[in-house]
């Protein structure tokens, strides 16, 4: 078990001041599940490594001003992983997966937002992916931090970036690995598509990204990378739209610090039928 992993996931399905949408919740609840197989993610389902913010967990309201969850549920849920840290000499866990659905928007080629259920065209509350990522990658509390973000990126560069709240920790000399996924460019925007077997609707990102997790090609050693795991989204989504309409996905990794994001059991003998 993956015991020294730590998760935050978050899915926002109900905005009264934009308009909702139907697959956030369920690509958390789908990538949730991936986190605590046996034979996928394999962390502990409970506080503290896993926590799952959805917007159904919270009183539905027509008043954007009393939407949930905010920023402040999300950064209650990293506050936590961070007192355990410095509680713990500044040492958390191995890696920390922080997965965000809903609407979203960029203020800048770099950055990648998830707006808030509080948010509208007034308030442009957010959770700003790369700038949270890049504080705890600065703190050094994890080894690796994947970040994920199934949203749109809207160019929306009047919006003012919110940083993380907490103060600036930086350890020099500790290489903490990343692996960024956004579900689309900059300035263009995520889908959601309805399965017509299943009828569940889902982001197509988040559902290439599981795939790919649980498909992706193994190299010699049994590890699934994170190299092996963004080149099977790109197949994956050039599959599912053929005439290249799809928003293409953006990954950074560094690919000679790439993440192992699973083990596969590599065949100690291949067996071998000869028929004469």
């Amino acid at each position: 078990m993956a015991a020294n992993d730590y998760a935050v996931v978050v899915g926002i399905n109900h905005y009264p001041g934009i308009s909702d949408l139907k697959g956030a919740e369920n690509d958390a609840r789908a990538f949730r599940n991936w986190l605590v197989r046996k034979d996928g993610g394999d962390i502990p389902d409970s506080y503290p490594n896993l926590q799952v913010i959805l917007s159904s967990d919270f009183q539905p309201t027509n008043d954007v001003d009393d939407a949930l969850p905010t920023i402040i549920e999300i950064n209650k849920a990293l506050t936590r992983l961070i007192r355990f840290g410095i509680e713990n000499n500044g040492q958390i866990g191995r890696r920390l997966y922080l997965f965000m659905a809903g609407h979203g928007f960029a203020p800048d080629v770099d950055e990648s937002a998830l707006k808030m259920a509080n948010a509208d065209y007034l308030n442009p509350a957010h959770f700003a992916g790369n700038a949270y990522a890049k504080w705890f990658r600065s703190a050094a509390f994890f080894e690796e931090v994947v970040l994920i973000m199934d949203c749109c990126r809207d160019d929306y560069r009047r919006a003012q970036l919110s940083l993380p709240p907490w103060p600036i920790i930086s350890v020099p000399g500790v290489n903490v690995r990343r692996f960024y996924a956004f579900a689309t460019q900059w300035s263009r925007k995520a889908r959601e598509r309805k399965d017509q077997k299943t009828g569940e609707t889902r982001g197509i990102f988040t559902k290439a990204f599981i795939a790919a997790l649980e498909n992706a090609t193994a190299n010699g050693n049994g590890q699934v990378t994170g190299k092996a795991v963004s080149a099977y989204v790109y197949n994956d989504l050039s599959n599912f739209f053929p005439k290249g309409d799809y928003p293409e996905p953006e990954f950074e990794y560094e690919e000679h610090h790439d993440i192992v994001f699973l083990k596969r059991k590599v065949p100690s003998s291949i067996p071998v039928k000869i028929s004469f």
